[in-house]
């Protein structure tokens, strides 16, 4: 059997159970949604398992229109005092204005240990190259705004032999999420 047919049957193998599976994983996002008080110095992720392998959103809610793509990118790129802040780049072809009370997805992403990288992506300082959102460096952006997180456990500390398995179930699940929710910041 050559090794792109059976590439092929691992993929299809992976949309498949995310075909059958996404409205339930869409409804424990939702369930799952967590709010972010602007203090993050007092956020900890201590309600998601060690080693838990999964997918994570990040939501911004906006308490103040942002109408227009510069407005969103300035206010994620820069901080009070205007120093450039080094985090993933806004997508322009995904912006639509955001409207005040209007959930909307920022970030999507996927995990090995969903706890750690949620809290790396709050708490980490931008002047660590680690790619990440580092939201708490982003005051001009959450002095007006709100964030949520969710996650969706797929396999909580999974054996050995099921890892490989597992990251390329992660990888597309990551990306149906992606192409469902449309986030504004990310590589892809």
């Amino acid at each position: 059997m050559e090794i792109d047919t059976i590439l092929k049957t691992i993929q299809d193998s992976c949309n498949d159970y995310i075909g059958q599976n996404l409205e339930y994983i869409l409804t424990e996002l939702e369930q799952n949604k967590t709010m972010l008080d602007n203090n993050f110095s007092e956020i900890k992720i201590d309600h998601i398992d060690k080693n838990s392998w999964g997918v994570y959103v990040f939501y911004i809610n906006p308490k103040e229109k942002i109408s227009t793509y510069d407005d969103l990118n300035n206010l994620w790129q820069t901080d009070l005092n205007d120093k450039r802040l080094y985090s993933p780049s806004v997508i322009k072809s995904r912006f639509k204005a955001l409207n005040i009370g209007q959930s909307t997805c920022f970030y999507v992403g996927k995990s090995e240990n969903l706890a750690s990288r949620i809290s790396q992506h709050i708490h980490q300082r931008t002047k660590y190259t680690t790619y990440g959102l580092k939201i708490s460096e982003h005051n001009r952006l959450h002095s007006s705004n709100t964030f949520e997180y969710s996650y969706f456990i797929t396999k909580e500390n999974p054996a050995c032999r099921f890892k490989d398995g597992m990251k390329c179930l992660l990888v597309t699940l990551e990306r149906h999420l992606r192409d469902k929710l449309h986030p504004l910041i990310g590589k892809q």
